[in-house]
């Protein structure tokens, strides 16, 4: 038998290979969350003031990236010790974040609010998953005077594709070189402003309430691959069969729920072949105030579990103002640019739909589909699969409102919307 000399060399490499994969990666951050480099900036003293402010502090060593410009609007003031009434709007805070290196933990910031600019003299960034937190030195200047100051800043928020949710800007006065004009807060005092509505865009994108939203996946198998997104937090929840009181000819439904109550959340439907639906009343639409699970509950009967917040900010809406004016303002998405895929869509015949509501709408389609008295020409055109209006639209309504009973009892639902349709045409 003949001794195998390679025996000792495969065991050496195999060995070296386990225990380099088993080496645990080295921290960058110290036991409190932050840089060495943050701890000799902001000694204790300083941090404990910062956090009496209110603050958040998100540390760690894998932040999300932050580069960009973006746009704190209404810029409020929410705490402060150097005298400010809480609650004042300050000029817009406009600040851009640029060459973040990750490997450093480093990035650079630059700042423009009011007669106030500044550029850091040393910035740092920590944070994991969306959540960071920036702490810069500042040298900032009053266009007016030129006068300086330094002071510490720290801004700190969770990130998302086009902005910045939830910001907080805290900072505490250094050094004001003996205020000449009188013009700066006094030494050891600070202001922490946040963003009014919640979300500071990324220029050149949405300030619409559904920016920061995650976009829907083009597939209903895709949204398998999507439980869970990291910027914003949040969970896709897979709610099966659509509804077709609310989405009527949609087949599915997926919704992403955020990890936060009462917040925006996104809803996306697919037609039977599990593609994405990209306009009409089949359409997902995004939701002011996401429900927590995939059916919100009956608010009358008290069965299931009613969102009540939800049912007025997003169901109301649908039911109460024209479709048209609802679908612009709860836009379905398509961010992904997803192929376009209109079901039970309503550009085709806007003077027919013009004043009506979803759900109206939805009931027009529901008297026609369901009816073997209409024909397949009017059928045809109400989904959208003919390049002409038929000559009988009208006749063909009145006919259906004529069968439907409604000459009898006009106050019923389906009576009241196949009217206002016909007074339409």
């Amino acid at each position: 038998m003949i001794q195998n000399k390679l025996y000792p060399v495969l065991f050496l490499l195999t060995a070296l290979s386990l225990f380099s994969c088993n080496k645990k990666k080295e921290s960058k951050v110290e036991s409190n969350g932050l840089t060495k480099e943050i701890n000799e900036l902001v000694p204790q003293e300083i941090l404990d003031k910062i956090k009496a402010l209110g603050v958040p502090i998100h540390g760690g060593d894998t932040p999300p990236n932050i580069e960009g410009a973006f746009n704190v609007s209404p810029d409020i003031i929410v705490q402060s010790t150097a005298g400010d009434p809480i609650g004042f709007v300050a000029p817009d805070f406009k600040i851009t974040f640029y060459e973040q290196n990750d490997n450093d933990l480093t990035i650079k910031v630059d700042f423009l609010t009011g007669t106030q600019s500044g550029a850091g003299l040393g910035s740092y960034i920590v944070g994991t998953g969306c959540k960071f937190s920036v702490f810069v030195e500042l040298r900032e200047r009053n266009i007016n005077n030129q006068s300086e100051a330094r002071l510490i800043y720290v801004f700190s928020g969770s990130m998302t594709d086009n902005g910045i949710e939830d910001i907080s800007i805290g900072n505490l006065m250094l050094d004001d070189f003996g205020d000449p004009f009188n013009c700066w807060i006094t030494v050891g005092t600070g202001r922490v402003f946040n963003d009014g509505d919640r979300f500071s865009e990324r220029q050149g994108t949405s300030a619409a309430w559904y920016a920061a939203l995650p976009p829907c996946p083009c597939t209903y198998a895709d949204v398998q691959n999507n439980r869970r997104t990291n910027c914003p937090d949040g969970e896709w929840l897979d709610c099966g069969t659509a509804s077709q009181a609310y989405h009527y000819g949609a087949k599915y439904e997926v919704r992403w729920v955020p990890d936060q109550s009462e917040k925006p959340g996104q809803q996306c439907t697919y037609d039977q072949n599990g593609r994405l639906i990209t306009a009409g009343i089949a359409a997902g639409t995004p939701d002011k105030d996401s429900p927590d699970i995939c059916g919100w509950g009956d608010i009358f009967t008290g069965q299931g579990f009613p969102d009540y917040d939800h049912y007025t900010d997003d169901v109301v809406p649908w039911s109460t103002i024209p479709c048209i004016q609802y679908l612009q303002g709860w836009p379905p998405n398509n961010a992904r640019a997803c192929a376009a895929n209109p079901v039970t869509d309503i550009q085709h015949m806007l003077g027919m739909v013009v004043n009506m509501t979803c759900e109206e709408i939805t009931y027009v389609f529901e008297a026609v589909d369901g009816s073997a008295q209409v024909s397949a020409e009017i059928k045809d055109y109400l989904h959208g699969r003919l390049n002409y209006t038929p000559s009988s639209l009208k006749s063909s309504l009145q006919a259906l409102y004529a069968a439907l009973g409604c000459n009898d009892d006009p106050d019923e639902d389906n009576c009241l919307a196949l009217k206002k349709a016909i007074d339409n045409l």
